[in-house]
């Protein structure tokens, strides 16, 4: 029989602090069968990505990383669980 430990805190009062803002389980986490982790990330990046429209982000050393980071994650995980004959590619 698998059992899972779950841990728990109080929620934060503040989700960002200079640069830093915290996003999904990490801003405010629930317990695992609750299956809120994702919908919750989800609408983080949407707020987080609006209430960062128009400013100059240039000056962040790693802001061109980013994206070969996301293609390099892709193709692992294409080789971790490789598409069903079913799915297509656009």
């Amino acid at each position: 029989m698998q059992h899972w430990v779950l841990r728990d805190r109080e929620p934060l009062q503040r989700w960002s602090k200079g640069r830093v803002t915290l996003v999904g389980d990490a801003a405010h986490p629930t317990r695992s069968y609750a299956a809120y982790g994702a919908g919750m990330a989800t609408e983080d990046g949407y707020f987080l990505g609006r209430s960062l429209s128009g400013i100059d982000l240039s000056d962040y050393p790693g802001h061109d990383r980013r994206p070969p980071t996301c293609a390099r994650c892709h193709l692992i995980s294409e080789d971790i669980a490789p598409p069903s004959p079913a799915c297509r590619r656009r």
